[in-house]
């Protein structure tokens, strides 16, 4: 068996945001799988991972760490959990840049408590696709989640709370340490990690750092699922 961890996030690396893998790369990946070393890193809970990813190619995963690795699941069962609830400074913070954003389309549910974070979307989770995308291109021109993330951490970083850009519309609320980074801890020999938000407050950086210096290892920033299964063509088939 190759000795490679091939970790992948999952919205936005391996399926559209939100949306279920694509058939043909799903058929692929699964013969892809066979005789390697594959895990799933994902902000989203299990069973929104469930609604993305096929039942077969999760049963044949290593693990599938959810919430940043604060939900893991081997086999369809779930073998870790954190506990954590946002307090209500910080909510009233968040809630206090909601209302003072420019983007007037509101969905409801800004806040949605996931084991071990809190995740935070100014269009709200019950925008639908269209929605959800209009906001993603008002905030690729305004980077407005960049900034939430930034003046939160100024904020909150020294009390032991963090924000991260997440997906196409959130903002995943954590405590410090609570990110992707703890995944590698469970992770033996080389890794080679595929993610769409490795930049700065990105969700998937902090799994980037903590494997840069270990040998042999690789992040790859993709910007859609598409560049995901190319690379793996071109490089790891």
């Amino acid at each position: 068996m190759d000795n490679i961890n091939y970790v992948f996030d999952v919205d936005g690396t391996m399926t559209p945001s939100r949306g279920e893998m694509d058939f043909d790369f799903s058929v692929w990946f699964e013969k892809w799988m066979k005789g390697k070393n594959v895990l799933f890193a994902t902000g989203s809970d299990y069973p929104k991972t469930q609604e993305q990813m096929p039942h077969t190619i999760l049963m044949k995963a290593i693990a599938t760490h959810c919430c940043l690795g604060n939900s893991v699941w081997i086999q369809g069962d779930e073998v870790h959990k954190d506990e954590w609830t946002l307090d209500e400074g910080a909510r009233k913070f968040l809630t206090l840049r909601l209302n003072a954003s420019k983007y007037s389309i509101r969905t409801g549910q800004h806040f949605e408590n996931r084991p071990g974070m809190c995740n935070f979307s100014v269009v709200g989770r019950g925008a639908t696709k269209k929605q959800r995308s209009d906001y993603y291109n008002y905030d690729l021109k305004n980077q407005e989640r960049y900034h939430i993330a930034n003046e939160f951490n100024s904020a909150y970083k020294a009390s032991g709370v963090i924000a991260q850009v997440a997906g196409e519309t959130g903002l995943d609320i954590i405590p410090v340490g609570k990110d992707k980074s703890q995944i590698a801890e469970f992770l033996i020999g080389p890794v080679v990690f595929f993610g769409d938000k490795m930049g700065t407050a990105g969700n998937d950086k902090p799994l980037a750092d903590a494997i840069q210096d270990r040998p042999n290892s690789l992040s790859v920033a993709v910007n859609n699922w598409a560049e995901t299964w190319n690379f793996l063509k071109t490089d790891y088939s």
